[in-house]
Formats: structure tokens, C-alpha cells, sequence
């Protein structure tokens, strides 16, 4: 049988969110680089710029520019739903099935899943 004190034990979980095998890029000095992720490209930039002109002041091939952009940008939204939408989307569905469920409820109680969950409540604190 083993018997080890806690100085005798070694145990290592990882770092939160680091992939296995995944090596951020160095620099020649060795250290790590900075992340490009949160920085705009120069597509990007160049659109916003142009959208700032205003349709009249731009050339058909200007204009040809910033709507396949927005048309792209638009595309890629629908394409990958942010963390809200998929929520609100989640809630959306849990109301719907909670109204179905309370109308079945109440065909066979005469009660709402609401008001017996009150009262359910009332008898176990007392108030």
C-alpha cells in the first residue's frame, strides 16, 4: 500500500484554453507576437472608407466594391449566428414549448404550471 503526502504529489491540468500541440507564433527575439484577431483588414477598412463617400461620389467599380462586401458580410452573418442569436433562438424555443406545456396543464388541472409552482412554493415556506 502507498501512503503519499501531498508534497510527494505532482499534477499538472493545462493551461485554460490552450490546445494541445498549438504553438503561438515568436518573434525573432522569442517572444510571443501579438494577436492579428482583433484588428480590421485592410478590405474591411477600405469599405468603410468608401461607404463614408456617400453612392454618388463613388465610380461604378467603387460601388461594385462595397455592395459584394456587404453582400459578403451579410452572407457570413446568416451563415455563422452569434452566441446571442443561438440564445435568444434557444429561448425562443423553450417559451414556445413551455406555452404548450402550460395549455395541456390547464386542460387537466384547471391550474397554470405558473400558479402551481406559487403555490407549491407557499406550502413549503409558509407564506
Amino acid at each position: 500500500m502507498h501512503t503519499q503526502t501531498v508534497d510527494q504529489i505532482l499534477e499538472h491540468h493545462g493551461i485554460l484554453g490552450m490546445r494541445w500541440g498549438v504553438r503561438r507564433p515568436r518573434g525573432k527575439d522569442g517572444l510571443v507576437k501579438q494577436s492579428a484577431a482583433g484588428k480590421p483588414t485592410k478590405e474591411y477598412l477600405r469599405a468603410q472608407a468608401l461607404r463614408q463617400k456617400g453612392a454618388q461620389r463613388l465610380s461604378t467599380k467603387e460601388l461594385q466594391e462595397v455592395n459584394k462586401r456587404l453582400e459578403m458580410e451579410k452572407k457570413f452573418k446568416e451563415l455563422n449566428p452569434s452566441q446571442l442569436k443561438r440564445a435568444m433562438d434557444t429561448v425562443k424555443t423553450a417559451t414556445k414549448y413551455y406555452k404548450t406545456m402550460d395549455e395541456v396543464v390547464k386542460t387537466l388541472t384547471g391550474e397554470s404550471i405558473g400558479s402551481r409552482v406559487m403555490n407549491m412554493i407557499e406550502k413549503k415556506t409558509g407564506k
